[in-house]
């Protein structure tokens, strides 16, 4: 009888054990999942605002549309995670946020340009910033 329980004990211990890596393990691939779709989109968002705010710059209005930040709420609460990460993506991830971060850093400059009559600059600079996003990281997740 006390070998049946401690066989018992021992293959309850080892299904716990395979349980909590097998949960690692998909938690680790929902993690990936979501921030690769996030990066999808924000390529996706960036990519359509690069051509709005192209167009805006053309017919002059500008002015009339505001810049709203891109939000990134997976990789804000997962950056605590980036372990996890596929290991090969990782530095792009990162690099990735860290561009979009300063797209709008950059944003909030848009009002001082404005004021010192440098609107033309800070489009320039803004779209060739947008574009470089767009560009680099085009075939990259």
């Amino acid at each position: 009888m006390h070998q049946l329980l401690t066989d018992s004990a021992i293959w309850a211990a080892l299904l716990g054990l395979a349980s909590y890596f097998v949960r690692k393990l998909w938690e680790d691939s929902s993690i990936n999942k979501a921030i690769g779709a996030e990066i999808e989109r924000l390529h996706t968002v960036i990519k359509r605002h690069r051509d709005f705010w192209q167009a805006r710059v053309h017919d002059k209005t500008t002015g009339h549309h505001p810049l709203i930040p891109f939000s990134h709420v997976v990789y804000d609460k997962q950056v605590k995670n980036v372990g996890v990460i596929n290991r090969k993506l990782v530095a792009q991830v990162v690099r990735f946020y860290g561009y979009v971060d300063y797209l709008n850093s950059f944003q909030a400059l848009r009002g001082e340009y404005e004021a010192a009559g440098h609107t033309d600059k800070f489009n320039e600079l803004y779209i060739a910033s947008l574009t470089a996003l767009v560009d680099d990281f085009a075939n990259v997740f």
